[in-house]
């Protein structure tokens, strides 16, 4: 992990055991990475911490999830967690194919499907690969499917997804949002 001020000097925290693909910033300052969903990390990111930038855990979940996380996030009310979205492209991509969303709990390490949204973005459109995603103050998370670029709302509470917006194709990308960010 490597800050950069805006000055442009930077500064390397060290590095880990495996390559992060998706991470964000919990509510405490804490940065939590992922690979996939396997493997985790929490670094401490709090301004005037003693442990500021030090990895203050690491691990590999015990139970991986059934299908490859690329982003998540923290969702402000959304409890001691962090939210993913997953594909299973069923049978030939289209037969069974769905979106799920899912909870990574921070305290136990564990994945948890929370919400099995069916076949929102057919394969037949798009590669139907969850990239992106961003948190607001409406307890949801907007995800980004990368081969078409739509922008769906996924509400935590199971509630149907919505598509919001398009953006830009993409074949891998990254989300980031304010903590404080208002809903769409």
């Amino acid at each position: 992990m490597i800050r950069i001020s805006s000055s442009g000097l930077s500064v390397v925290f060290g590095s880990l055991s495996f390559t992060i693909n998706g991470g964000d910033v919990d509510e405490k300052g804490y940065y939590w990475g992922t690979d996939t969903g396997n493997n985790w990390v929490q670094i401490d990111l709090r301004p005037g911490s003693t442990t500021y930038g030090q990895t203050i855990s690491a691990g590999t979940v015990a139970v991986a999830p059934d299908y490859p996380i690329y982003d998540w996030a923290y969702v402000a009310g959304g409890g001691d967690y962090l939210y993913a979205v997953a594909y299973s492209p069923g049978i030939i991509g289209l037969l069974n194919a769905s979106t799920f969303l899912l909870q990574f709990n921070r305290a136990t390490k564990a994945w948890k499907t929370i919400a099995n949204y069916g076949n929102i973005v057919p394969r037949l459109l798009s590669s139907t690969t969850w990239g992106a995603v961003y948190a607001s103050d409406d307890k949801a998370l907007y995800a980004s499917e990368n081969g078409s670029g739509q922008i769906w709302k996924l509400p935590l509470s199971g509630a149907p997804a919505s598509p919001i917006s398009y953006g830009p194709t993409s074949t891998t990308n990254d989300g980031a949002r304010c903590i404080n960010a208002k809903g769409l």
